[in-house]
């Protein structure tokens, strides 16, 4: 999935601001948010927490791709079967479960089927 995917509910990144602190998407469309204050401020905690808001698009894809290439059993890392890479691949797992709301043996099954068509896809 790239950093311009739809997610279900999920406006697709990258996400800017404009001027007045509107977040927008890639065609000028402002991205509805509820219950979350991103208002300008000069408070650092709040700049942080709006930063990171901007970035999630971007985090998510990148998340994806490393779990999509590290996860994959045609990817040459010898990290996959040590305790510290299976600590993270799990913990790139949970967090693309977190970003889009599913659980952990869901994503896990569609990145495995994904790998497994392109692999028979590939053999053709």
């Amino acid at each position: 999935m790239s950093a311009n995917s739809k997610v279900e509910g999920h406006t697709p990144g990258p996400w800017s601001k404009d001027k007045w602190g509107t977040v927008k998407d890639t065609e000028g469309n402002t991205v509805r948010l509820t219950g979350v204050s991103l208002a300008m401020s000069e408070n650092d905690e709040v700049r942080a927490n709006r930063d990171l808001f901007f970035a999630g698009p971007d985090l998510l894809a990148v998340c994806e791709r490393a779990y999509a290439k590290l996860g994959a059993i045609s990817t040459k890392w010898t990290g996959r079967d040590s305790a510290e890479g299976q600590e993270l691949l799990c913990a790139l797992r949970d967090a693309i479960c977190k970003a889009t709301d599913r659980d952990a043996q869901d994503v896990q099954d569609d990145y495995a089927n994904r790998h497994l068509t392109k692999a028979n896809g590939a053999q053709s």
